[in-house]
């Protein structure tokens, strides 16, 4: 294998400690940088309606069908596409990482003409304009979530419902969101290890010019959300009425749901379902 000064420019940066764990904790070779190139396909929208299936349940296709529905936190916009072929009225997604072209050019070669994207903040919304809100993969990753919520609220219609998944969750085995970087058989290393190297490692590792140190400046952001202060900030918001609170666990440990500490360590994911008042 070639010497780590050839995979990565900044190699001498890291201590000594940090370059041990970039050793036998990463992945070596480095995965590819172009992972997240991807480009979205006609023949790719039964999949993504599936995981939506898998997230949200079937039910969710009878809930938005002939009505506006936003995907907050939208991505690349894969889901905004299978909302607008499964009955939507109108399809929006709204982010402000600017991944969704291609789905754009998608719809626009396929004639769809019930979707709608939006770079940028969510402020320009017409507030109570939505009647379905969903986040897929996203909660985690707000700065600030208590204050994403309400926005959320802001935007959903009274008697409208949002549904929220996101995972991995912060203490879970692989909570860190770093699937490219770490390998799967190395859980819970963000736990041990200090943020400031667990950071300064992945910036070395995809040979970025800035060495971060906070996860929460990561492209994206990654706010530490755990199952319990999840409920805390669901519980303080008098404006929904929670109807579903669903922890999925790792390797489908459900018996260990019961128990605190593990039920947050083999957490995988969280469902929500919320009603505006």
């Amino acid at each position: 294998m070639a010497s780590f000064n050839t995979y990565f420019k900044n190699w001498n940066v890291l201590s000594f400690w940090e370059k041990f764990i970039l050793r036998t904790c990463c992945y070596l070779p480095p995965k590819s940088s172009a992972l997240n190139v991807y480009h979205i396909k006609i023949t790719d929208i039964a999949q993504y309606k599936n995981i939506y299936e898998l997230a949200f349940g079937s039910d969710l296709w009878h809930e938005v069908n002939e009505k506006v529905v936003l995907d907050f936190g939208c991505g690349r916009g894969e889901f905004v596409l299978a909302a607008a072929m499964n009955g939507v009225k109108l399809a929006m997604g709204v982010d402000i990482q600017d991944n969704f072209n291609n789905a754009k050019e998608l719809a626009k070669a396929i004639g769809l003409s019930n979707v709608h994207f939006i770079l940028g903040d969510s402020n320009i919304i017409e507030s109570k304009s939505v009647d379905v809100l969903t986040s897929h993969d996203a909660f985690e990753h707000f700065e600030y979530p208590e204050v994403i919520l309400e926005e959320m609220i802001r935007i959903v219609k009274p008697n409208g419902r949002i549904y929220i998944k996101f995972g991995p969750t912060w203490m879970s085995p692989w909570g860190k969101h770093m699937f490219g970087t770490f390998r799967k058989d190395r859980p819970w290393i963000h736990l041990f290890f200090p943020e400031k190297w667990i950071m300064r490692i992945h910036s070395v590792y995809h040979n970025e010019d800035v060495i971060l140190e906070k996860y929460s400046k990561r492209p994206g952001g990654l706010n530490k959300m755990t199952v319990k202060r999840c409920r805390k900030i669901i519980s303080a918001n008098s404006k929904v009425i929670l109807e579903k609170f669903k922890v999925d666990m790792v390797y489908n440990l459900d018996f260990l749901k019961s128990i605190p500490l593990l039920n947050e360590l083999f957490s995988s994911g969280v469902l929500l379902v919320l009603r505006v008042k």
